[in-house]
């Protein structure tokens, strides 16, 4: 999943997550899309995601799925690693993915790659009508969570 961290509100949750904390800190209840891309299309959008004007804090930054891992020269823009669960991600795999509706539907604009492209490989689809619903679900089923700096992307100089 890819979620723009503006969709993100709080720093940090618990010991003990409330409802209320959850929508505080997830305010947007958003439908999902799932889409899928091959590796070129997604390595331009992470690059687009990663344009210089990203640090003037005009673009919003990304938050990515465990195992996603993205290693970037500020200074050369490009993707020195760029792999998923360890397995280097080449341009012909095809990844599915997923997208909160405001990003889904502003494709084009935050994405950098036009939504009809990646629509060729199959047709985006509504994987779940409230994000929250998800949020719910999986602290329910996650018990006894603990953070863990993953370093999924770092950015060099």
């Amino acid at each position: 999943m890819i979620i723009g961290t503006g969709s993100i509100r709080k720093e940090e949750l618990g010991p003990i997550i409330e409802y209320q904390d959850m929508l505080e800190n997830t305010p947007f209840d958003d439908c999902l899309w799932m889409l899928e891309a091959d590796g070129a299309k997604l390595r331009g959008m992470v690059l687009h995601f990663l344009r210089d004007d990203a640090w003037t804090g005009h673009p919003e930054f990304h938050q990515f799925s465990r195992g996603m891992r993205i290693r970037c020269s500020r200074s050369t823009h490009e993707l020195k690693e760029f792999s998923f669960h360890g397995k280097p991600i080449e341009d012909r795999d095809h990844i599915t993915f997923a997208l909160q509706n405001y990003h889904f539907t502003n494709f084009d604009e935050f994405m950098g790659v036009p939504l009809a492209e990646i629509s060729q490989n199959r047709k985006p689809r509504v994987a779940a009508t409230s994000i929250h619903n998800i949020y719910v679900e999986y602290f329910i089923t996650h018990t006894g969570l603990d953070v863990r700096v993953e370093g999924r992307l770092i950015i060099e100089d």
